[in-house]
């Protein structure tokens, strides 16, 4: 879950205090107005999961562009992987690398064990 404080302007103690904040179940994300600045703890993860929700950047990265990126740096990977990069359950996880096995982005090469996958050879 997350939520999006908006102000006018952000007082530097709040600035502080929010890029520190953590909560096990809540993002919390201050818009400064005058700034035109969003303000998260970085450090979390799921801040970028959520981080289009409470911005005003016209540009949004889709699912496929972020997994093909992935592919593309990570030699093997995981449904966890998967999972766990990208903020998906391992129901979500499954499901997206089997339509990719099915466009023949990637292959399971797992050899009949957990399933192990990689990028197909281009031709």
């Amino acid at each position: 879950m997350s939520l999006c404080l908006v102000n006018d302007v952000w007082e530097e103690d709040i600035i502080e205090w929010a890029k520190d904040f953590t909560h096990q179940r809540l993002i919390l994300y201050l818009y400064d107005l005058k700034n035109d600045i969003l303000i998260v703890n970085e450090t979390l993860a799921a801040a970028d999961h959520f981080r289009f929700w409470h911005t005003r950047e016209l540009q949004r990265t889709t699912l496929d562009e972020k997994i093909e990126d992935y592919i593309n740096e990570i030699e093997y990977f995981t449904v966890k992987d998967v999972a766990d990069r990208f903020g998906l359950n391992r129901s979500g996880s499954e499901d997206l690398l089997k339509g990719l096995v099915k466009k023949g982005i990637i292959v399971d090469v797992g050899f009949g064990g957990d399933a192990n996958y990689t990028k197909t050879k281009q031709q």
